[in-house]
């Protein structure tokens, strides 16, 4: 990353973290982002990716939350492509590629990843859901509150956008088994 984008990413991360803490949410928060973001950082070195892509994409994956959180990876990169993201005079294939990764973060999106980048940012966000201490403190009670919904249908949601598995060797190694854990337990609930 040079010192122009290095700049840049410093103002995006300040700018989305002002909407997270207006948008108050339970648990698709500054935290939440940070976590994913230091998880985007380890993948990013080892698959030789844009860091700069990547990075600015995990900031805003989830803004579009802002507006709900039906169809928030398509809002939220709409939101990038045509509010957001120009205000930084930023190219417009940086731009695509950015909200290519924001719209393919969620599986419930129908988005593919298709770049390196967008592949990273998907698996970052997965392994949150790897993350047992996550579940356990906080994922667990604060999504089902967060949306207003019985743990139930917590458990078919997060069955729901648990993909079968990770795109990227590092982020798999990360993992170390424990989403498939998860998953059969929860199958079990």
């Amino acid at each position: 990353m040079n010192d122009l984008e290095r700049n840049i990413l410093v103002q995006i991360m300040d700018f989305s973290k002002k909407i997270y803490d207006q948008m108050n949410r339970i648990h698709h928060n500054w935290d939440h982002i940070m976590r994913d973001y230091r998880r985007a950082e380890i993948i990013c070195a080892e698959e030789k990716a844009n860091d700069f892509v990547v990075l600015s994409a995990i900031t805003m994956h989830d803004l579009g939350y802002l507006f709900g959180p039906e169809g928030h990876a398509l809002s939220g990169a709409r939101a990038c492509r045509e509010n957001i993201l120009p205000e930084y005079n930023l190219p417009k294939p940086i731009i695509e590629q950015i909200c290519h990764c924001i719209e393919a973060h969620d599986p419930d999106s129908g988005v593919l990843p298709q770049t390196i980048e967008a592949k990273i940012v998907a698996d970052a966000d997965l392994l949150e859901k790897s993350d047992l201490m996550v579940i356990m403190e906080g994922l667990f009670n604060n999504v089902a509150r967060e949306f207003n919904i019985t743990y139930q249908d917590y458990i078919r949601l997060f069955l729901r956008k648990m993909k079968p598995n990770f795109y990227t060797k590092k982020a798999e190694e990360m993992d170390n088994g424990r989403l498939e854990l998860i998953r059969k337990l929860f199958e079990k609930a």
